[in-house]
């Protein structure tokens, strides 16, 4: 059990690697279609790890996001790997081969995600630069009391319902996240002064810069319910999101954090604070026009 580390390569070799051997995480691993093989090793890229202190506790937890490019997923560590963690044995950018894992399932309400808990690995790559710009597997915002163990249930694949040989699809728990739009959340954000919603999904519909060398570059987006447009800026913090087109035109993103400013006291313009992107690229919803109050 625990860590075993081979020799490390250089890029060349990581490159080469990541082509031939890449695992799927939403297929082969998380949501399989079909029943995995018993001997399933996955080899997928550190996309992040950080340590965190359990609420009560002095046992310290390690999180991990494990990407296959496209997607990441949330893991953590079994305490057996804590130590090679705080050593950086592997760290942020690694390529690893998960030798032993189990999955669970954590539900809040209607709402489930699936979590890896990593008992066993092995580093094949020490140092490498992130690759491309992978979005949430589990698109849902996620709760700090999500982590706690207690409520997790393990998924046994033996009683997992799998598609029948030669058929495909989508795996259980997920769906198109175009219908993850929030219907009517311009008009609440333009109308519900008060107590707006917290949290929504929308569309970008164009990005634009703006801003100059005294100033500073800013991003302006145009956002979209499918029905409605909303005129927002984007904050400085995130503008590395477009600089390295993680976001474009037609993303499906999630507004985690969010200020409303009135100009003119006419309308409305957002300032995103915070946001993940679940869907790089996507078709345009629907017909969207300019929200107007009254």
């Amino acid at each position: 059990m625990g860590l075993t580390a081979s020799e490390v390569m250089d890029n060349r070799g990581a490159d080469a690697l990541l082509k031939e051997q890449f695992t799927d995480l939403e297929l082969d691993v998380v949501y399989p279609s079909f029943k995995p093989e018993d001997s399933l090793t996955p080899v997928l890229q550190i996309f992040d790890i950080y340590a965190v202190r359990k609420a009560g506790r002095d046992v310290e937890q390690w999180r991990v996001l494990l990407s296959d490019v496209e997607y990441y997923v949330e893991a953590v560590l079994d305490p057996v790997l804590v130590k090679c963690a705080r050593s950086e044995r592997f760290k942020k950018g690694s390529i690893v081969r998960i030798v032993e894992f189990e999955v669970y399932e954590c539900r809040y309400y209607e709402c489930f995600k699936r979590i890896i808990k990593v008992i066993e690995l092995e580093v094949l790559v020490v140092d490498f630069r992130v690759i491309g710009g992978p979005v949430g597997l589990n698109w849902e915002e996620w709760l700090e009391e999500d982590w706690n163990e207690e409520s997790w249930v393990w998924v046994d694949p033996e009683e997992q319902e799998y598609l029948e040989e030669g058929s495909w699809e989508q795996p259980c728990g997920f769906r198109d996240l175009t219908e993850a739009i929030t219907p009517g959340a311009i008009e609440e954000i333009n109308t519900n002064l008060s107590t707006p919603r917290q949290t929504f999904v929308l569309q970008i519909m164009d990005i634009r810069s703006i801003g100059n060398e005294r100033t500073g570059t800013r991003f302006r987006l145009v956002l979209s319910d499918g029905t409605h447009l909303q005129h927002a800026v984007l904050a400085t913090a995130l503008n590395d999101k477009v600089n390295s087109n993680l976001v474009i035109k037609g993303s499906i993103v999630y507004l985690l954090k969010y200020a409303c400013n009135t100009v003119q006291d006419r309308f409305r313009i957002l300032i995103v604070l915070e946001m993940d992107v679940l869907k790089r690229e996507a078709d345009i919803v629907g017909n969207p026009s300019h929200f107007r109050a009254g």
